[in-house]
């Protein structure tokens, strides 16, 4: 009895430890299976950066855009100033059309701006350019220097501090930065930094060097050497002696009936200086007495108590 009690034992044990095995490999198959069947995500490819757009030469082959403004622009000159492309970030923002712009014949275009940019982008084909950034402060929140001061960097070139109010002397008043650049990758970039209050700009003008007015040039043009002309011979002037002998006495003819000029009321008499034939109006001692007491033909004896005082 005990015996097939014991061997049934065994064979329970038999089977549970069968049971367990079977049930473990049974679940790493599941998890092997499942390992197997169930890719890792992917991680999406990051959406390409946009091209930046493009600017459109005018007739004359320069660029130009009017910041802020959605309809093209021609100024008192003919140009024509495309709407407002390549800014990133910030706001744009019009102003009264009945605002007066000092130092411009094109109040028309400083009267839309875009401010609080990050950066101004566009492409242009390679070459040396002229760029120029028209500024005019038309914010009323402004009212002295130090109150919109930001910074900026052309193609490289570096604007610390910049404050309009300073470079263009008050509000409502032109000023156009003008900044040599060179495109080698077929891009003009502005970076924007804001210090205080934010960054704000009315239009931007890129000229090719080759097309900029002889003002413009970066370099001025050389000049002509000037040949020296031959030398003038003067005959020598011989000024006629001075007088040695008398003269005759000079005149002096007085036209009191005739008037001139207006005369103060509270002009009194006439001094002659003999030295220099000046003369000056006032009431002096001398029209009184020699006040260098002196004496004289009147008075031979000149004494304190000799003169009167005169009220």
């Amino acid at each position: 009895m005990q015996n097939i009690i014991t061997q049934t034992i065994r064979a329970c044990a038999a089977a549970t430890v069968l049971a367990f095995v079977a049930g473990c490999q049974t679940d790493n198959q599941n998890s092997a299976s499942s390992a197997v069947s169930t890719p890792e995500p992917s991680i999406a490819a990051a959406a390409p950066e946009s091209a930046p757009p493009a600017l459109t030469a005018g007739a004359d082959g320069e660029y130009r855009v009017k910041a802020g403004s959605s309809e093209p622009f021609k100024d008192s000159a003919g140009h024509v100033w495309q709407a407002e492309v390549g800014f990133n970030g910030g706001d744009v923002i019009d102003r009264d059309p009945g605002t007066v712009i000092a130092n411009t014949k094109d109040a028309g275009l400083f009267l839309s701006e875009h401010y609080g940019m990050d950066s101004f982008l566009c492409r242009v084909p390679n070459g040396k350019y002229l760029a120029r950034l028209y500024f005019a402060e038309t914010f009323d929140g402004i009212t002295g220097p130090g109150q919109r001061v930001f910074s900026f960097n052309v193609q490289g070139r570096e604007f610390k501090d910049f404050d309009i109010w300073v470079k263009a002397g008050g509000a409502n008043r032109a000023y156009i930065e003008t900044v040599p650049v060179e495109v080698t990758n077929g891009e003009f970039r502005i970076a924007f930094t804001a210090q205080v209050e934010n960054p704000a700009i009315n239009a931007i003008e890129i000229i090719p060097q080759a097309l900029a007015g002889a003002s413009d040039a970066v370099t001025s043009a050389p000049v002509a050497p000037v040949t020296p002309a031959a030398p003038v011979l003067v005959a020598p002037v011989v000024s006629a002696p001075l007088p040695t002998g008398p003269t005759a006495p000079a005149v002096l003819q007085i036209e009191a009936s005739q008037m001139s000029g207006k005369v103060s009321p509270t002009f009194f008499g006439l001094m002659t200086e003999e030295i220099n034939f000046s003369y000056e109006g006032g009431l002096y001692g001398e029209l009184i007495r020699n006040r260098s007491f002196k004496a004289d033909a009147v008075v031979p004896s000149v004494k304190p108590d000799t003169y009167e005082v005169v009220s």
